[in-house]
């Protein structure tokens, strides 16, 4: 048997994970993501095709400020309670201010080709199987992305994760890329179930669904030269227009901030 701070360990085939004291029911935000309109989100750059697009409004959704607020709030010392609010706050209170900044945040601009932006971006035009010299989404994720969360959660750590959009976009597609974003989510890793045959159950906290302890990733790590599917039960069922997803990564560069409720 196994253990660590995140109680990781054997049971039968299967390897079980799960950051301490973290539930979605206990430790995520108790309002869905269904914000009001009327409340402005910044126009963003998208590195390497170009274009600005503007994020638009809060109602469209921002599941990325909802994730970092969570991991800001799990993460203060000592770590603080969560918002009583069982409704989106009001435009204009310090919670909607600080969850749409913190929506851009998530983004990591700054960092370019290398941003989580331009991850979304170039998850959507890769292979689904492995092609020549191109690796595709299955061997991304078994190779590159599930190790950097496995390796989180065994820590103890968050893992906070961008779901992208079910359909291929080609390459040089621009429009079709921009359009895509928006059925992209973002969503928080605190456990996992992975047993001998390559069967990956990701738990998450999703911003569509407070509350849920039942909400998942699902994929298979068995043969990943040759594609992989991902399933997501609950976060399809809770997302508008129940939208599918290909591909999974880690977001790199979160760094913490102290959110208002502090005060």
């Amino acid at each position: 048997m196994y253990r660590n701070a995140s109680a990781a360990y054997l049971h039968g085939a299967m390897t079980t994970a799960c950051v301490p004291d973290f539930l979605p029911s206990s430790r995520g935000l108790r309002f869905s993501n269904h914000f009001p309109t009327g409340i402005a989100v910044t126009t963003i750059n998208l590195p390497g095709l170009g274009r600005s697009i503007p994020v638009g409004d809060a109602s469209n959704g921002v599941c990325g400020g909802m994730v970092y607020a969570v991991m800001d709030l799990f993460l203060a010392a000592p770590r603080l309670p969560v918002p009583p609010d069982t409704v989106p706050p009001a435009a204009g209170s310090d919670l909607t201010t600080y969850v749409t900044a913190r929506l851009v945040d998530s983004f990591a601009l700054s960092r370019g080709l290398s941003s989580n932006v331009a991850r979304y971006l170039s998850l959507m035009s890769t292979p689904d199987r492995d092609a020549w010299f191109v690796h595709g989404v299955g061997s991304v994720l078994a190779g590159r992305e599930w190790p950097k969360i496995k390796a989180d959660i065994d820590a103890g750590r968050l893992s906070p994760l961008g779901l992208v959009g079910g359909e291929r976009v080609w390459p040089t597609d621009v429009g079709g890329k921009v359009r895509m974003l928006g059925h992209c989510h973002q969503v928080l890793a605190y456990g996992y179930d992975l047993d001998d045959d390559g069967r990956l159950t990701l738990r998450v906290y999703d911003p569509n669904d407070p509350g849920a302890d039942d909400s998942t990733i699902e994929t298979s790590l068995a043969d990943p030269a040759d594609g992989c599917t991902v399933t997501t039960p609950r976060i399809t069922a809770h997302i508008s227009g129940n939208g599918t997803f290909r591909a999974f990564f880690r977001h790199d560069y979160y760094t913490r901030k102290t959110p208002p409720v502090a005060a």
